[in-house]
């Protein structure tokens, strides 16, 4: 009775060692990438905003939206919701930076 519990535990254990040694990796499959430009004056606008703008070109996260106001005022509206403009936009989509200043902005989108 113990030979055979001997046997069987010995026989699992070679079956799945020689099953772990038979299976090979799957090939990765080749993706996709969509890239498209995003417009901050219309992120902004979507936002009910007038336009967009930047104080440091080399701050990505420095764009802001700004409203026009009488008499020929301009008024800070806040900041820009780019991710949200890319996945109404472009459908899937998700914004990523690409480069280290405020045109590094870009829709992603990978299939």
């Amino acid at each position: 009775m113990n030979i055979r519990r001997l046997l069987a535990a010995a026989g699992i254990t070679i079956t799945g060692l020689l099953g772990m040694s038979v299976v090979t990796p799957v090939a990765a499959q080749a993706s996709t990438t969509y890239v498209y430009d995003v417009y901050h004056y219309q992120v902004c606008q979507r936002q009910g905003h007038f336009g967009a703008s930047f104080y440091n070109p080399w701050d990505p996260g420095s764009w802001y939206c700004y409203d026009l106001s009488v008499p020929l005022g301009v008024t800070w509206a806040g900041g820009l919701d780019i991710n949200g403009w890319c996945a109404e936009k472009y459908n899937g989509t998700h914004a990523e930076l690409t480069s280290g200043d405020v045109w590094g902005w870009r829709c992603i989108k990978r299939v």
